[in-house]
């Protein structure tokens, strides 16, 4: 440990700051905007943990981020205060990258991916128009702007897998969604006009939010086809990887009980 650099850093934080780097255990949430200091704290955090936790070896901490250079560029901070060494033994990861790290290190917990391969590009768009297709779809038709609807479809997909989310899930949400838009003062006209009376709903108004609601229901029946599919091939795309964990972790109690005692400090760059 760089005691030097590390109380040097630690002396320009503010008082908040110093409190959060401080507060070695329980919870600790940073709220702050772009460019603030974030990173600097979870680093400093990270170093004080090591510095100041009994028993915790670098293999104990996880912290994860959003992007390969925030990963690298905290593990280039962390070597700074801790030396090359320990930063390194750090679990520094994307989300990604960490599911699919401990995914391969944990195989026998996941057996859907046994002889399965990455899904490629062009055998997704296949996928999709072939499930299209099928179901005559009225919101995703593949005659119209081909590329961009496959393009946008998958963006979608990837979108509601990255939320962590089933395709049940999703519906559920989109149903709630639904129901409390339906609340919204801007839904309900405020004054008397013509045939229509306060409190009337505005029929173009309820006709856009139902088509939301109805374009989103068969996204998520896409979505639960498409997943269908992948299994039926033996694919998998990247974003699987976050959901085949979090289910691993929500269905196996052996596996989640391993993450536990592994991971005894987790600390999450722009949550």
């Amino acid at each position: 440990m760089n005691d030097e650099k590390f109380n040097q850093e630690y002396s320009i934080l503010n008082p908040e700051q110093k409190k959060a780097v401080d507060t070695i255990d329980g919870p600790v949430f940073v709220m702050a905007g772009p460019g603030t200091g974030k990173t600097q704290i979870l680093t400093l955090r990270i170093a004080n943990i090591l510095k100041e936790a009994p028993g915790v070896e670098p293999e104990n901490i996880l912290a994860l981020t959003f992007t390969n250079t925030a990963s690298y560029n905290m593990r280039e901070r962390l070597s700074g205060l801790v030396g090359g060494e320990l930063a390194h033994r750090v679990q520094i990861n994307t989300f990604h990258s960490f599911a699919e790290e401990m995914i391969r290190a944990n195989s026998d917990f996941f057996p859907r991916l046994f002889g399965a391969r990455l899904v490629g590009d062009i055998e997704r768009i296949e996928l999709l128009e072939e499930l299209l297709t099928e179901m005559n779809s009225k919101y995703f038709s593949i005659f119209k702007r081909r590329s961009g609807t496959m393009g946008s479809v998958m963006f979608a997909i990837d979108k509601i897998k990255n939320e962590g989310l089933t395709a049940l899930e999703f519906e559920q949400k989109t149903l709630e969604q639904f129901a409390s838009s339906m609340k919204d003062e801007a839904l309900f006209y405020k004054v008397s006009r013509g045939d229509k009376k306060k409190g009337d709903i505005k029929p173009a108004e309820l006709a856009k939010r139902e088509r939301r609601r109805d374009k989103n229901l068969e996204l998520g029946n896409l979505y639960e086809g498409y997943q269908s599919k992948m299994e039926e091939k033996n694919f998998y795309d990247f974003s699987d990887l976050i959901l085949f964990f979090i289910d691993s972790l929500q269905s196996n109690e052996e596996f989640k009980m391993e993450m536990q005692e592994r991971f005894q400090y987790i600390l999450v760059d722009e949550h």
